[in-house]
């Protein structure tokens, strides 16, 4: 463990912002920021002070107070004033602390508040429980209404990192502080952690406090991704037998004994202690790779786009089988290999949806993050003497938007990852003998939500939804070889083909209720919403993940039962359109759809889609209404995520890692502790994450219920089975 404090502080006034404090000296790339900020529950908070998160806004039992918890992993651009704005002028102060050696892409392994009860001097702090070993707790205290507070004792053999009692006191005045239990405790995953209490230094008594206990997950050790194999010693799992590793192979024939693992608990999950789970655990033969191989790659001689290149068994640009071609030659490759360099921490790839709260599933762009070593100063982009230095004009190809892509080889079979174009190239220098550089990459949603169109002839009245997004595509001019589009089961009205053309394309994917994304190999898809109950790969369960031996084998399971899918009534006004050239746009009427039964029972909860649907009548408006009803009028109990480690169980795991995309149907089987039936559902993959480096490979995918999607029936689809007015089902 590797844990260290850069830099801590704090800021209070009486205003409606607060800019006093700067940023450290020497804030790096992967550096967490962790802010608390208490206020009055008068004012509304910025949602992103400093550019952090806001993970959670907890407003007190008593004394009128709220406070905002935030995180940031730090780019180590970070310099200047951190400042704060709220909504109104109250007593307010924050306090905040960056410390490196954490996660640099989930730094919060998890976290609890407690709101203080009665009028006391010591106040509690919660216990948190870890999902991973060796995480390091930071505890910090919130107080309001107190004049009569003037210092904080922080918890026994917890070492205080900041204070604001001195700065926003006085009636419904604010204080608070943080700290931490040196980072340094060896801790097993699923031990449980209560720091001992906070007091006040001159005993002064107040219920209006929150107490925060939050527990950080340590940043992995590396391994060498261009082998893809574990070279160093680190820690090995547990295991019955001893096995000696070479280049990160398994090469004894011993059995690993099983394993047992604690569900990590956060808002929106089960808040019950769970029973610890058996893990298949991979019985290894001699030779037997446990990791793939990875490729991190960069295309520094050839522009942008990479859709002429010729590439090995690609879908849609071309089968050679005999490699990639491209424009580059021996000594200057189209493709330069990076992965090799990916030994300075964790990397990422996100694609897809991180949360599914609505009916409509909308997809982020998809990003990469990797710290790549940089002794050699070849991907400094101030380096005009190293090998990526364009020989016509002396400067430098190590620049944002180079092409970049990311895959992985297990068992002969490559499997694409990500394709995108670089964000930066950040350079840190740590010390006279190290650099790293950090390459971040967003993927096609980038560059299409930077194009903007001016407007052509209004055309298209009554295309299919895929026929209009080739269109917008074309109108953009992103290549024919770069995309992957279905026919649609929509028709739409017509375009001018203006403005931004990511947001009309999700505009008219949301008018489809379908799926708008960009997949692995950098091409954007456009599934019509039929895919969902014809597409084989999203009909029928690709996979069987559960917990107790006899399926594939997962890490953790977040279950929910929340509210946040729930919908009884359903508000769709489609946008106007022009009836004839020259007419006036038509006045399309709100459509609305109820599930009478449901609001008996749930109170009514209202959905409106965040755009007009370009649908043609009203008509398609009130059965787009009344199939979001069909499959949200109920709160449903849901797997909300799931994270797989593959290297335990790498030849059945691995090709569900690397090889599952998104809309693809899996079941997933939990069995809670005290008995009774299992739970077991199917899901639909909305997101997924994949985290490489250290000794770990995790592979995170965000589920969405597909229970409701398997009972309507395709006949004439106007919206997934309505024939005349009447839904089918089976």
């Amino acid at each position: 463990m590797a844990f260290s404090i850069v830099g801590a502080g704090s800021d209070g006034a009486n205003a409606s912002s607060l800019s006093g404090t700067s940023w450290p000296a020497g804030v790096a790339a992967g550096d967490v920021f962790l802010l608390w900020w208490t206020m009055q529950n008068t004012s509304t908070p910025d949602t992103s002070p400093g550019g952090a998160t806001q993970v959670s806004l907890q407003v007190g039992d008593s004394g009128s107070m709220q406070v905002g918890f935030y995180v940031k992993v730090c780019t180590g651009a970070e310099s200047g004033t951190i400042t704060l704005n709220g909504s109104a002028a109250n007593r307010q102060s924050a306090e905040w602390v960056v410390i490196r050696g954490a996660h640099t892409t989930s730094p919060i392994d998890t976290w609890q508040v407690r709101d203080e009860a009665s009028a006391v001097s010591s106040h509690a702090c919660p216990g948190v429980t870890l999902g991973y070993a060796n995480c390091g707790i930071v505890t910090a205290i919130s107080e309001r209404a107190s004049s009569g507070t003037t210092g904080w004792t922080p918890p026994s053999g917890y070492t205080e990192r900041a204070d604001s009692t001195t700065l926003a006191t006085g009636t419904g005045g604010t204080v608070g502080a943080i700290a931490d239990d040196g980072l340094a405790t060896t801790r097993s995953a699923g031990a449980t952690v209560t720091p001992p209490n906070w007091t006040s230094t001159n005993a002064f008594a107040s219920a209006n406090v929150l107490v925060w206990t939050v527990s950080l997950r340590p940043a992995p050790t590396s391994i060498n991704a261009s082998a893809g194999r574990v070279t160093g010693t680190g820690t090995a799992r547990p295991v019955t037998a001893a096995k000696t590793l070479t280049a990160g192979r398994v090469t004894g024939t011993g059995t690993a004994r099983p394993v047992t693992t604690t569900q990590l608990h956060v808002v929106g999950r089960v808040t019950g202690t769970g029973t610890a789970r058996p893990v298949e655990v991979f019985t290894a033969s001699s030779g037997q790779a446990v990791f793939p191989v990875l490729s991190i790659e960069a295309a520094f001689a050839s522009g942008a786009s990479t859709s002429t290149l010729l590439t090995l068994d690609d879908p849609t640009r071309g089968r050679l089988n005999t490699g990639t071609l491209g424009d580059g030659t021996a000594s200057d490759p189209t493709w330069v290999e990076l992965a090799d360099r990916a030994t300075e921490g964790t990397g990422s790839v996100i694609r897809g949806s991180q949360r599914v709260d609505s009916p409509i599933v909308t997809y982020d762009p998809g990003t990469l993050s990797v710290p790549l070593a940089n002794r050699d100063r070849d991907l400094d982009p101030s380096n005009l003497n190293g090998p990526h230095v364009d020989p016509l004009n002396g400067t430098s190809r190590v620049t944002a938007m180079r092409a970049v892509r990311v895959r992985a080889t297990w068992a002969d079979v490559t499997y694409e990852l990500f394709q995108g174009t670089a964000d930066q190239w950040l350079v840190a220098y740590q010390d006279p003998g190290q650099a790293v550089t950090t390459l971040t990459a967003t993927d096609a949603f980038k560059v299409l939500a930077g194009i903007s169109r001016g407007a052509v002839p209004p055309a298209g009245e009554g295309e299919s939804s895929g026929a209009r997004i080739n269109r917008i595509l074309d109108s953009a001019g992103w290549g024919p070889l770069d995309r992957i589009i279905d026919d649609g089961d929509t028709a739409v009205q017509q375009t001018a083909l203006e403005g931004e053309a990511l947001g009309e394309l999700q505009l008219v994917a949301d008018s489809e209720i379908g799926e708008l994304y960009v997949d692995g190999g950098g091409r954007v898809r456009f599934r019509a919403r039929n895919a969902l109950l014809q597409d084989e790969r999203s009909n029928t369960s690709q996979a069987t993940f559960g917990d107790d031996g006899n399926e594939l084998p997962y890490k953790d399971l977040a279950v929910a039962t929340d509210d946040a899918t729930f919908y009884n009534e359903v508000r769709v006004t489609r946008a106007a359109r022009a009836t004839d050239e020259g007419d006036p746009p038509d006045e399309p009427v709100e459509q609305v759809a109820s599930d009478g039964a449901s609001q008996a029972l749930f109170y009514k909860r209202t959905f409106t889609p965040p755009s007009a649907p370009v649908l043609m009548a009203d008509t398609d408006a009130a059965a787009y209404a009344q199939w979001l009803v069909s499959v949200s009028a109920e709160p449903e109990l849901r797997f909300t995520e799931l994270v797989i480690e593959p290297a335990v169980q790498p030849a059945e795991l691995w090709p569900q890692a690397l090889g599952r995309q998104i809309g693809d149907r899996i079941t997933v089987i939990r069995r809670p502790p005290g008995g009774g039936d299992p739970i077991e559902m199917d899901c639909f993959i909305r997101g997924i994450v994949h985290e490489f480096g250290g000794e770990e490979w995790t592979t995170k995918w965000t589920l969405q219920s597909a229970t409701r999607y398997g009972r309507f029936l395709v006949l004439d689809d106007v919206l997934l089975g309505q024939l005349g007015s009447n839904r089918l089902a089976y």
